[in-house]
């Protein structure tokens, strides 16, 4: 009887522990084609949109007081050549694939405070700028 009892648990313990790993794998197939389906409707809405193509110009005035044109699909190096170097930088990749880069620059708060405040952030895809926020 007691070995009847080891084997039997040995049993179920495999049963148990190959329903385990069979559900790990379901999940991690679920997961992948839920970032594919996310991916796929980014796309198809990017698409959708028509952003890329058209052209939209932002006229900034800088911390110093220059007048500067940007327009959408500009490269960054000429915006680095326009603005200068910026404050901050970040930098990440979207479910879409394309690299999407933030550039931050500040300007001194007037007011007598030692304190800096963001004046405009420049948003780049795959290099090329998309937007400007200007505070």
């Amino acid at each position: 009887m007691n070995n009847f009892m080891r084997v039997f648990l040995g049993f179920v313990a495999g049963v148990l522990a190959t329903i385990f790993v069979l559900a790990l794998i379901a999940r991690s197939q679920n997961n992948r084609a839920r970032n594919e389906l996310i991916k796929d409707v980014l796309i198809s809405l990017k698409e959708e949109e028509g952003m890329s193509n058209e052209v939209v110009w932002f006229d900034l005035t800088t911390a110093k007081g220059q007048e500067v044109r940007l327009c959408t699909q500009m490269p960054k190096e000429e915006v680095k050549q326009l603005l200068g170097k910026p404050n901050k930088t970040s930098v990440r990749q979207g479910y879409d694939g394309k690299i999407h880069e933030t550039w931050e620059y500040e300007k001194r708060y007037d007011k007598g405070y030692d304190l800096m405040v963001t004046d405009f952030i420049v948003y780049f895809e795959n290099d090329k700028l998309t937007s400007v926020s200007q505070y």
